[in-house]
């Protein structure tokens, strides 16, 4: 019984072995089956369109120099120049007169020293003749040169169209210059200037001079400079008319005179 009994634990053991067996070689198919290869699948990026090679920006064109600019660069050129004639220069100022830029350089040169006024002229025109653009051209300009009182002893310009203004129709007697250079300068002007309101009246002389009375003091020193400016504005007008102008001052004595020549002294 108990060689029987022995022989009945060691099939029990044998089937179950061989079923454990089984089993893990069922497992280790499903694991194999599991992992067999397996199309591969490539994730496709989007891409975005190719874009037409960008154009660059157009270079800004040059901004086209002014008479403004211009004066700026000539006047902080002789405030700084070092010349021997640059000793008698006492001041440099920029003024608008006849709507234009007018570069003002007072010296200490006296009214009655002719010849070193010219001489001072002369050098300071060679030297603003010796300057230039970035593109080679020579800069324009108007300069007015002051005594050491404050008299006018003389211009010197370089000029282009860009100086000339649009105006009315050259005036034929007093009563059309004085609209005229109201129109150009005064209430009908884009810029309306000072001088213009110190303007009492234009009337025709006798001797045939053109007599504009004002309300200027000649112990002012500006309304000095005020009745040179009034007569530059009268020969910018073009008229022709009359051969004289006369500036009459406030005290209706004192006076300026210039001839009537028709040039407007800023103009090419």
């Amino acid at each position: 019984m108990t060689h029987a009994g022995g022989k009945t634990r060691t099939i029990v053991f044998v089937f179950l072995t061989v079923t454990v067996l089984c089993c893990i070689g069922i497992a280790i198919w499903a694991v194999t089956a599991n992992r067999s290869p397996q199309p591969e699948t490539t994730a496709e990026v989007e891409q975005a369109p190719a874009s037409a090679e960008e154009t660059p920006p157009a270079p800004a064109p040059e901004q086209e120099a002014t008479i403004d600019t211009e004066t700026q660069v000539v006047a902080e050129s002789i405030r700084t120049a070092e010349e021997g004639w640059a000793s008698h220069i006492t001041g440099v100022e920029t003024r608008t007169m006849l709507r234009r830029p007018v570069i003002v350089v007072s010296t200490d040169i006296g009214p009655e020293q002719a010849g070193l006024s010219d001489v001072f002229s002369s050098d300071l025109a060679s030297f603003i003749g010796g300057l230039s653009s970035p593109d080679g051209a020579p800069y324009t300009y108007y300069v007015q040169i002051l005594s050491s009182e404050g008299d006018m002893l003389g211009s010197i310009g370089l000029a282009d169209e860009r100086w000339a203004l649009d105006t009315p129709p050259v005036p034929w007697d007093a009563d059309s210059l004085y609209t005229w250079l109201d129109q150009v300068y005064g209430s009908g002007s884009p810029s309306p200037e000072a001088w213009f309101n110190r303007i009492t009246s234009v009337d025709s002389g006798s001797g045939g001079h053109v007599v504009i009375r004002t309300d200027l003091d000649q112990s002012v020193q500006a309304d000095l400079a005020c009745a040179q400016t009034i007569i530059d504005a009268v020969n910018s007008s073009g008229a022709t008319f009359s051969t004289e102008v006369r500036v009459i001052f406030g005290d209706g004595k004192f006076e300026w005179s210039s001839l009537l020549d028709g040039i407007d002294p800023y103009s090419p």
